[in-house]
């Protein structure tokens, strides 16, 4: 057996599993937005929320989704 054939390479690490769905501490955390903000963009219908008995939950796609869809920040070159 060669050197090269004796190593191996490592797995990758395993990471935690990205959530399904987030609830409303959680979509905050995740997403950097204010709690007020998350209600207003559910409220306008611009981020798609679910109820589970009291509970209110966003899918990770849909807060994702919406968080791609916010304009991007324009910027001036420097002169």
């Amino acid at each position: 057996m060669t050197t090269e054939q004796s190593y191996q390479v490592a797995p990758a690490a395993k990471t935690a599993a990205e959530p399904y769905a987030y609830d409303i501490p959680g979509a905050v955390t995740a997403s950097g937005q204010s709690r007020s903000g998350l209600y207003a963009a559910i409220k306008s219908g611009a981020l798609t929320a679910r109820k589970r008995g009291h509970r209110t939950l966003i899918l990770t796609t849909d807060l994702v989704a919406w968080l791609e869809s916010l304009p991007r920040l324009e910027t001036r070159p420097a002169a």
